[in-house]
């Protein structure tokens, strides 16, 4: 929560564009005025939530776009304080208090046009990236020093099915751990000499995901 003060001067020429919410409680749009026995007026107001949109296959398999270019289509949607982390499409923002599915579908279908293909739109708030990183940080020691974790983004939780269907991957190589829309994939050696790739993962599920490193995560963290 933030706060200003109106000078005296603006208190009644603010005070006729104002509904009355309450006994001396005023609101005009977001913003909170409460009358006071003393002068200057306070004025509060809620900042908007925060939320990384992660992008499906950005930069890869001759879909390639600059994160300047992927800034500013969220910029012209509304979202003026956007901004890119690396090249894989990370997109970090603020959008007003919506349901995230309600806003994940919105970003799909209005970038579309904007960055000239479509690309799935895996959303999570701040709050879900910092669990998310802070749970695949805590198995690095459950893979070899040539290992790597990364996090499947998903943008529903796996059914049962998809579960079963999950189990069938794990090798001596690959192990898996499930979040709630999140695999969490442990690979013992380079992800190059594995067989299993965000692609396997996808034609097994039968559902989009998109794959971020535990590091890359870490970085983004650090930056919030």
């Amino acid at each position: 929560m933030q706060a200003l003060f109106a000078p005296r001067s603006m208190r009644w020429r603010s005070m006729r564009n104002l509904r009355r919410s309450g006994r001396n409680h005023f609101v005009a749009g977001s913003i909170s005025f409460r009358s006071q026995s003393e002068w200057p007026l306070k004025l509060t107001f809620e900042s908007m939530p925060t939320y990384i949109a992660f992008l499906r296959a950005i930069n890869v398999t001759g879909r390639f776009l600059k994160m300047s270019a992927l800034a500013e289509a969220f910029q012209s949607l509304g979202h003026a304080d956007a901004r890119t982390h690396i090249n894989s499409g990370n997109v970090i923002f603020s959008a007003s208090k919506s349901t995230a599915k309600t806003l994940q579908n919105s970003l799909e279908l209005q970038l579309e046009p904007l960055i000239g293909f479509r690309s799935e739109v895996f959303l999570r708030s701040v709050d879900e990236v910092k669990a998310i990183s802070a749970l695949a940080d805590g198995m690095k020691g459950r893979v070899s020093d040539e290992g790597d974790i990364n996090v499947c983004f998903l943008q529903a939780p796996l059914s049962a099915a998809q579960r079963a269907e999950l189990d069938k991957l794990k090798t001596d190589v690959d192990d898996f751990e499930l979040g709630e829309r999140e695999v969490y994939w442990l690979c013992q050696t380079r992800q190059s000499s594995s067989k299993f790739s965000n692609a396997v993962l996808e034609r097994k599920l039968k559902a989009r995901s998109t794959l971020r490193r535990a590091s890359m995560l870490s970085g983004l963290v650090a930056g919030l």
